[in-house]
């Protein structure tokens, strides 16, 4: 998401333009505090998955309805957040089809993205 992001977004940080302005706050003052520590690195590191979400559906024109695009994120983070907490996303054979549908939709959806 991150790459897509700034390759879309040729000017660095106008991607900001889309998230809300208590967002865009939130993240400013992130960026702000790692340059002081001289912890910088890149500006779309301090954005959260729901950040690049928003900036993907906001910014970058898809062949699908926003909706669509929302709810395969929503599904990707659900999971996301399942495997980086060692939760139980898997244990059913319908949940695990289900993983194979999103992976299906992930795919369709980042090449939708590239263009």
């Amino acid at each position: 998401m991150a790459d897509a992001i700034r390759r879309r977004f040729e000017t660095p940080g106008r991607w900001l333009e889309k998230l809300s302005a208590e967002r865009r706050k939130k993240i400013s003052q992130v960026i702000a505090d790692a340059k002081s520590d001289d912890g910088f690195v890149d500006e779309i590191l301090f954005t959260q998955f729901c950040d690049k979400s928003d900036i993907i559906r906001k910014g970058i024109e898809l062949p699908r309805s926003k909706t669509s695009a929302a709810d395969v994120f929503r599904r990707a983070e659900k999971l996301r957040n399942a495997v980086a907490h060692g939760n139980d996303y898997a244990m059913v054979p319908s949940a695990a089809r289900n993983i194979a549908v999103l992976v299906r939709d992930m795919m369709i959806l980042k090449r939708e993205i590239d263009g």
